[in-house]
């Protein structure tokens, strides 16, 4: 899965002009450790392989690695200002999925991380 994932990386940053043309960013976040649940072993090498081809391609590249619920809301927020203006703006996540679950009948989704949802 991690091969695709690098193809797709390098696809893409074969498609768009080179970094002296466009500004191109990258937000990269790779999760293995988790308080509620087990460790996995693959995500933050495959984020730091993703984001090392990136910054080769001349992405500017903000790596994030075993954030908290905070921390992850806090990098986006600054990944959303620093992808204003930008050509290309690409987020790499490598980690457990999180889900949404609207508690109410409105659309806004509430977000939260598997560590705190239930399993059924």
């Amino acid at each position: 899965m991690s091969r695709f994932l690098l193809a797709l990386a390098l696809l893409l940053a074969a498609l768009v002009p080179s970094a002296g043309q466009a500004k191109r960013v990258a937000l990269i976040i790779g999760m293995s450790d988790y308080q509620h649940l087990s460790s996995l072993i693959n995500p933050v090498p495959d984020a730091k392989a993703i984001a090392a081809e990136l910054k080769s391609h001349g992405f500017e590249v903000s790596e994030y690695y075993n954030l908290d619920r905070a921390d992850l809301l806090d990098a986006l927020e600054k990944f959303k200002r620093e992808a204003t203006g930008a050509e290309v703006a690409l987020v790499y996540y490598a980690g457990q999925p999180w889900r949404s679950t609207a508690r109410t009948c409105s659309r806004r989704p509430i977000w939260r991380s598997n560590a705190r949802t239930r399993r059924r």
